[in-house]
């Protein structure tokens, strides 16, 4: 596991800093509005609620956790941040941000073509101007949180940007079953948009004046994104040339994340009891469930695709490793010094009785080698031993006339 590069870091960094000032302006509507200032929201509104204190904490806690996961994309540490850990949240976030940046794009261009008629945004649950300050915060943080964790991957998983040759592994059937599955699920999901894209009502009830361009565009982001998850799950198991790998894994990550958040939102919202989904037909919370289950299926599938993929292809072995760390330097007698140790005479041949290895009394000189162990077992041994003393230059033995 290795950092990024200078270059790919400063941007991620930037990026951070943009998703965490993006989050300022929803962040103190938030605050303002659980201390009991209620600006921007009519007094006759349901929002003004008991009912709304509690949704108001949730997201206001959602909208925290970005800055938690901008702060995760920038930092070393983040690096460290076990996988399962930090896809889950990032997953569902791009997925809920990234169609609010579809939604508010489509929304300003209606505008301004319009000249603000189609999007009037008038007898919601807060003021028109208060839509428009959390349309464009969200886009904001979906816009940086998705070029950080864009650049997050590319610098942890970068094997999944490579090409490789497709081949099948133990768990093949297996992500067969979820991408056929969840991707037949998400084309209906999608054909279901479409058919209430151009009736006289959505699935959250009959379309209201000055919100009814608003409600069609979300229902035609709602479709996109599901085709988008089908088909880019379907090319992950089946790359092609224009859509390899790694472009099937963004729009697969997108979609199915999309699916899946959007739809569990929904249910939670249904299962709270919300006097909002009053008006919500049976078959739209059944499309919501069965878009949550789709988008979970299928990334499922993917991510057994992506694991699959990194063993079969030998990922783990292409990927750099951190260089440990020296080793200390060693000093003295450890730093590979020849010692004496006692033994035989390596050389057999006659010397002189005067000569150093006669009166070293018979001991061999070994160098330390490479071996650690043996190296210490010999420092060791050396320390508790004395050292032979050397002779006496002056003093002459007997037996050494014979040779003068």
């Amino acid at each position: 596991m290795v950092d990024s590069p200078p270059p790919q870091q400063f941007r991620r960094r930037v990026a951070a800093v943009g998703a965490v000032a993006a989050t300022v302006p929803y962040v103190a509507l938030k605050v303002l509005w659980l201390s009991g200032n209620l600006v921007g929201v009519p007094a006759d509104s349901p929002a003004a609620g008991d009912e709304f204190v509690y949704a108001n904490a949730i997201t206001f806690g959602m909208d925290a956790f970005v800055v938690v996961l901008a702060l995760a994309l920038t930092q070393r540490w983040g690096m460290r941040v076990p996988a399962w850990l930090l896809l889950a949240p990032v997953w569902v976030g791009t997925g809920l941000l990234v169609p609010a940046v579809l939604q508010a794009a489509a929304g300003g261009l209606a505008w301004v073509v319009s000249g603000g008629q189609a999007m009037r945004l008038e007898g919601g649950l807060v003021e028109p101007w208060v839509y428009a300050v959390v349309g464009a915060s969200f886009a904001l943080q979906g816009i940086f949180l998705a070029a950080a964790f864009w650049w997050y991957a590319r610098a942890r998983w970068s094997h999944v940007f490579q090409p490789a040759e497709p081949a099948k592994g133990a768990t093949d059937e297996v992500q067969t079953v979820f991408v056929r599955g969840g991707g037949g699920a998400a084309v209906v999901i999608a054909i279901g948009y479409a058919v209430w894209q151009f009736g006289d009502a959505g699935p959250f009830g009959e379309y209201e004046p000055g919100w009814e361009v608003s409600q069609r565009m979300h229902l035609v982001i709602a479709a996109a994104t599901a085709l988008v998850a089908a088909i880019g799950a379907a090319r992950m198991l089946r790359p092609t040339v224009r859509v390899p790998f790694g472009r099937a894994a963004v729009l697969a990550w997108v979609g199915s994340g999309s699916l899946c958040g959007w739809g569990l939102y929904q249910v939670v919202v249904v299962l709270s009891g919300a006097s909002l989904t009053e008006d919500v037909s049976p078959v739209g919370n059944l499309m919501q469930l069965t878009s949550m289950l789709a988008g979970f299926a299928l990334a499922l599938g993917c991510v057994l695709r992506i694991v699959e993929r990194r063993v079969l292809t030998g990922a783990d072995q292409a990927l750099p490793q951190v260089e440990p760390r020296p080793k200390r330097r060693l000093r003295g007698r450890e730093a590979g010094f020849a010692i004496t140790v006692p033994g035989p005479r390596v050389d057999a041949s006659p010397r002189s009785p005067g000569s150093t290895s006669a009166l070293a009394g018979g001991v061999e000189t070994k160098p330390f080698g490479t071996d650690p162990v043996a190296r210490s077992r010999q420092c060791i041994w050396n320390r508790s031993n004395t050292a032979v003393p050397r002779p006496k230059t002056k003093s002459r033995s007997p037996s050494t006339s014979q040779y003068r």
